[in-house]
This record gives C-alpha cells, structure tokens and sequence, in this order.
C-alpha cells in the first residue's frame, strides 16, 4: 500500500529529475510484488490439484477438494492484491485466476478426469497430515517474526484461512470410512462427489465474477475518463468477470453431461431388443428398463373396472415408484448424498428418459387406448413427475432444522420435462377429437415441449373409438394458419 500510495502520489505532481531513482525504483518493488503474487497464486492452485481428495463440505456431501482450496487461494489473492492497490498484481492475478478456472484450465481438466473424487485415494491422507501440519507450524511461529507478522497484518482483514476452510470443507464422516466402503458403492460415491464438484465450480465460477464485479464497481467510482490507465485496468478486470461468468456456464453444460451419464449407467438405458427382457429384473438398480418393460407389457384399452384395478396407488407405487427408489443411484439422491443442483440434473435426465419411454410406445409401436386407459396413463405420469420432483425437495426431522433458502431447487425445469407428456394424456382424454381445436392453446405452452401436428395425429389414431378419417379432418385443420 506503502509503495503504490507513493507512486501515485509521485505520479500525481511533477516528477523531478533528482526524484527519478526513486521512482524507478519503487516501480521495481510493485512489479516484484507483483510477479511474486502471481507465483505464489500459481504454486497454490497447482497444489490443490496435486492433492486433491474428497471432502465433506455438509452432512454427506462430499467434493474433490480442489474445487475448495482453488476458490480459497483464488479468492484470498484476489482480495489481498486488491487490498494493496496493486495495479499490475491486480491485472496479472486476474489473468492467472481466469485461466486456472477455464476449459483448458487444471481444475476443469482435474473435474473432467475425476480428479479428487476417489474415497481411498493416498491423498485423502496427505490433505489430513497437511491441514495439520500447516495448523501446527502457525501456532509455533515466533510472534517477532517479520515474515509472519507481515503476512498476519496483510491477511487481517480475511480472517484465518484454516478456520475458514475447516468450516467449508467441515470432517470424513465415520459411517462413510474408504475402509468400509463396498466397491460398488466406492464407485457410485466417487461419481457423486465429481457431479458435487463441478456444481461447486460453478458456483465457485460465479462467486469470483462477482468479486471482479465488486472491485470494478468501487474503482469505476474513483477513476474519471483522463485516467487512461485506470480505465485500461478496469476494462481487463471486465474481461476477467466476463470470463468467468462463461466458465460457470461451461461448469453448468459439463454437469448436464456427466449427470446424463451417470444415469445411464446406474440407472440403465432404453432397448428395442426383446431379448434382454428376461435380463431387466436381475439387477434392480437398472430402474429405466423395468420401467420400459412394465410399460411396454401394459394394457390400456380398459373398462372401468379395469381402470380402478391398475390406477389403485399401491399397484402403481409397486410397478413404476419402487423400481426408482430400489436404484442405487436414486436412493443416494434421496438420502442427500448430492448437492441441490445435481440432484436436479439427475432427475431431469431420469425424467428425459422416462418421458422418451411413454412416448416411444404411444407413437412409434402404437399402443392402443380407451378413454378408460388415458386416465390410468394420466396418473401414471402425475405419480412420476411428483416422485421425481421430491428428489429435490428434502425434508429434515432434526427440531433445530433451520431452512436458510440456500438449497432450495425450482421443480420447475422437471415438470417442463412432463410438458410433452401432459399434451399426449390431454388428447388421449378427448371425448371426440374436434374438441382439441378448443383444448391446444391451454395445453403445452412450453415451445419447446409441444408436440407437432404429425405426432398429435398419431396420438390420436391410438383411441380405439375415434376414427381415423375424423383425426385426420381434425389435423388439416389444425394444420392451417390461425385466423386474425
């Protein structure tokens, strides 16, 4: 502060010849802090992703760690070199902390390769001893020591970066121990813990553009349009920003990715080959199969009688609830092994697939249906959109509970998912097919869920009693433009 008050201030009045060495020279020392700063940031984050292992940041929550400790060193050289009013170790940071976040950066590289996530990783040893040991040689430090009091006064107004990172990052549950872990749930909770971690660094992303925000928003007060430099500053602490608002969003599509592989593998895929049906209840994890295979096997033209029988709560509960909860993916979800927004990309690739399901078998291999068997597929889909939307929703029975809002999810983007589905019950509980001509604009206002004139056509041709020559009079008209 010292040095840049001084510069400032030197270059602020009329420089004299006689005061030039000490110009030149004070310049020195800023762009040694500077260099130095970077070096430090540099090391540090390099660090972190060399020792990566998995920690516990709520209750069974767990993340790589690297995806902690970068947004710790990140954050901390962000605000002290701010604090300094460093210009260039300002400029150089953002820059360094820009790329480190980035696509082509180590923590994205380390999340894409599953860095940190692995349960019984020799890191998870080496991050304890280090914690530790770090801990340990600061409470030793003699208080006379220069180097130490310099870094206590610059680190003042940060607070104590061990206590913080404990708090963050909290202790390895006993009921979790590596030691303990079978290999097929070591190997679920590893992928939990990278999906946790790319959320993180997302939010992390996100946190430190709005840092950048923040010290652009307090030096665009104080800089005026004659200070070039200033504003030439300024504008490189936007792009910084800027670029880190994208590597949220990178951070986001990842997750999508990785969540819709996940389910895919301990959830199951969807098949066309016949063959496999003897295979699907084997392994009751693979819920998306079964749940193929009981709709598939599903009869829909039905009396009222019929429609009593199957839409009874324990019979569906039995056939479409229980296979989601038996997944093991599912019953980690359910028991908060997740953070809220993995929890949300996990059910809506869960509801991606069911909906793809039900769809599959209306249209393309034409499952036939009475006004009776439309109200069973309605409740059917009502059953499982709730189901899925509770995945997001937990509740808690400790008395001291308090809901801060922190982890509270929009349902929303899982009953867009149903969107497609909802328009399909609506027309099959049609009483005769003109009436959709009324029904289509109060149905399926999500655009990119409504279904086409040619799908609604084939939807309909599924109703035993409607006639096919009536659905297609009924379609040309909806196929024609709307009048004004």
């Amino acid at each position: 502060q010292f040095i840049d008050d001084t510069l400032e201030f030197m270059s602020a009045s009329s420089t004299s010849s006689s005061d030039r060495p000490l110009w030149l020279l004070l310049q020195e020392h800023s762009g040694q802090y500077a260099t130095l700063e970077d070096c430090l940031s540099k090391s540090s984050l390099d660090r972190a992703i060399d020792i990566a292992a998995p920690v516990e940041i709520m209750d069974g929550v767990f993340v790589p760690s690297v995806v902690e400790d970068a947004f710790f060193v990140s954050r901390r050289a962000v605000e002290r070199a701010s604090s300094t009013f460093n210009s260039q170790a300002l400029i150089t940071l953002a820059n360094r902390i820009a790329e480190a976040w980035g696509i082509d950066g180590g923590i994205y590289k380390a999340l894409t390769d599953d860095a940190g996530s692995d349960h019984r990783s020799k890191n998870v040893q080496t991050l304890q001893e280090t914690q530790v040991n770090e801990i340990q040689s600061k409470s030793a430090a003699e208080k006379d020591d220069f180097a130490a009091a310099f870094l206590d006064a610059i680190d003042d107004d940060i607070g104590d970066v061990q206590v913080q990172r404990r708090n963050m990052q909290g202790h390895h549950r006993e009921d979790k121990n590596p030691a303990r872990l079978g290999l097929r749930e070591r190997i679920l909770l590893n992928s939990l813990c990278s999906l946790n971690g790319i959320a993180s660094a997302s939010s992390a992303s996100n946190a430190l553009s709005g840092l950048f925000n923040s010290i652009i928003e307090g030096r665009s007060h104080t800089t005026s349009e004659e200070e070039p430099t200033k504003r030439a500053e300024i504008t490189i602490l936007e792009f910084a920003r800027d670029e880190l608002k994208a590597h949220s969003k990178a951070y986001d599509l990842l997750l999508r990715e990785k969540s819709s592989r996940t389910v895919e593998r301990w959830c199951g895929q969807l098949s066309n080959d016949e063959n496999q049906k003897r295979n699907w209840l084997n392994d009751t994890g693979l819920c998306i199969p079964i749940v193929q295979r009981y709709i598939r096997n599903h009869l829909y033209v039905l009396d009222a009688h019929g429609c009593n029988e199957l839409e009874k709560d324990e019979t569906l509960n039995a056939n479409l609830i229980d296979p989601l909860k038996h997944s093991d993916l599912v019953r980690e979800v359910l028991s908060g092994r997740c953070e809220p927004r993995v929890s949300l990309e996990i059910a809506k690739a869960i509801a991606s697939e069911i909906t793809t399901i039900f769809f599959a078998e209306i249209v393309e291999r034409e499952k036939p249906f009475s006004d009776w068997g439309a109200l069973v597929l309605s409740k059917q889909i009502r059953l499982l959109e709730t189901f899925l939307c509770s995945l997001l929703v937990k509740d808690s029975d400790d008395a001291d509970h308090v809901d801060d809002g922190t982890n509270v999810i929009s349902t929303a983007p899982i009953i867009s998912s149903f969107g497609k589905m909802t328009q399909v019950c609506a027309v099959l509980q049609l009483e005769k097919p003109s009436d959709w001509s009324a029904m289509r604009y109060m149905v399926g206002n999500c655009c990119d869920q409504n279904i086409e004139i040619d799908a609604i056509r084939k939807v309909m041709y599924q109703r035993v009693d409607f006639s096919k020559d009536t659905v297609d009079k009924v379609c040309r008209n909806l196929a024609q433009p709307k009048d004004k």
